[in-house]
């Protein structure tokens, strides 16, 4: 996590003396989780319905690539077209915000997505595991780099993609003078 994700975890458990539960869900069941009152507040990287819940934009992670620091690719910076469509491509889940932008952002490179081997993985860890062992390419945000030292950031011409992530909780359930506090003590973490 980045140094906001982290300050901002710490501000719930102190300041609203919040009952930490880290959970890695599906987003259908996060937002049904929040609806149901059994979640105040959750931490998601996908587009969320404004009706039914509020949003606070935390952070903006860029999707990257990146290989085995052991692997075949160990000595190159700049991975290529050809590198993409004749390996193993790993990705996070297939229906998480990660992956479909990584998706989006490999067609806008120009990157023919018909011709990919892909494969995904439930959490980072899997799928830092998987680029390992099949001494793949994945695509994964800047922030969780750190977290998998197994890997290496590489580059790919122009590729650019990016990804906001946001505090989300319920228009019905959670206290708007909490949250109003919280959005002030936010916007001057970012700024």
């Amino acid at each position: 996590l980045k140094a906001l994700d982290s300050k901002l975890l710490n501000l719930l458990i102190k300041v609203y003396e919040a009952a930490l539960n880290i959970q890695n869900l599906k987003n259908n069941q996060i937002f049904n989780d929040l609806r149901e009152g059994k979640l105040d507040l959750a931490i998601v990287d996908c587009q969320f319905d404004d009706e039914q819940f509020e949003g606070i934009k935390i952070n903006n992670y860029n999707i990257i690539p990146v290989c085995y620091k052991e692997g075949k690719f160990r000595e190159i910076k700049r991975v290529t077209r050809d590198m993409i469509k004749n390996n193993p491509l790993i990705l996070s889940a297939e229906d998480e915000a990660m992956c479909l932008n990584s998706k989006e952002s490999l067609k806008k490179a120009n990157v023919n997505l018909n011709r990919l081997n892909f494969n995904y993985a439930d959490n980072i860890y899997v799928q830092s595991a998987l680029i390992e062992a099949k001494d793949g390419i994945g695509f994964i945000y800047d922030g969780l780099i750190d977290l998998v030292p197994n890997l290496k950031q590489m580059e790919l011409s122009n590729f650019s993609g990016s990804q906001n992530i946001y505090l989300i909780y319920s228009q019905n359930n959670f206290e708007k003078n909490n949250i109003k506090e919280l959005k002030k003590i936010l916007i001057n973490m970012v700024n």
